[in-house]
């Protein structure tokens, strides 16, 4: 029935955001060959410019302390806007864009800006109900959406009977490189 697909797709957008596990351990990003960064801990620093870290396998490697970039604590995997991070660094950003695509939440704020990330496969949160479940809410009231960001401008163009304009762009050949690595794993 019509409302049994409307209430299947809500709850797909609604899917629970499951707070990673709270840690007093400090951990790192570090750039990685094969996947882009791996979350590393420090052991000891026994300089400015070197330091012992674990990796995820549980081997001691040497890293320059330089190439080590701050990472979020768990609790923020999954987060709908990426500029409430603690930390925001090419690392983090590649994390929370990940984790969310792994849970099939392919749009993510960032700030004003609505990220998405291509999951090349139809997804059911595109309908006229869906539409109506987002039209007249606030930002914060539901996930991050395309239609979030449609309503918004339509609602600013009418309240002050100015344009609204919704700009799109492609990500950099850079970062493309990135979101490849993330769609690839």
């Amino acid at each position: 029935s019509a409302n049994m697909d409307e209430d299947i797709q809500v709850e797909y957008l609604r899917q629970p955001v499951k707070e990673g596990e709270f840690s007093d351990v400090k951990y790192y990003w570090m750039q990685d060959d094969n996947h882009g960064f791996i979350p590393v801990q420090r052991i000891t620093s026994s300089s400015d410019e070197i330091a012992q870290v674990k990796l995820p396998d549980q081997s001691v490697k040497t890293a320059c302390n330089g190439g080590l970039l701050p990472a979020n604590s768990a609790r923020f995997d999954k987060h709908e806007d990426m500029a409430e991070l603690g930390e925001l660094n090419e690392a983090t950003i590649v994390h929370s864009l990940k984790t969310r695509y792994q849970s099939g939440l392919v749009y993510t704020y960032s700030g004003l800006f609505l990220v998405a990330v291509n999951p090349y496969k139809p997804l059911p949160i595109y309908s006229p109900a869906i539409i109506e479940w987002f039209r007249g809410q606030p930002r914060q009231a539901r996930p991050p959406h395309i239609y979030a960001v449609a309503d918004a401008a339509l609602a600013d163009m009418r309240k002050s009977h100015q344009n609204q304009a919704i700009l799109i762009t492609y990500p950099l050949a850079l970062f493309s490189t990135q979101i490849k690595q993330i769609t690839q794993m």
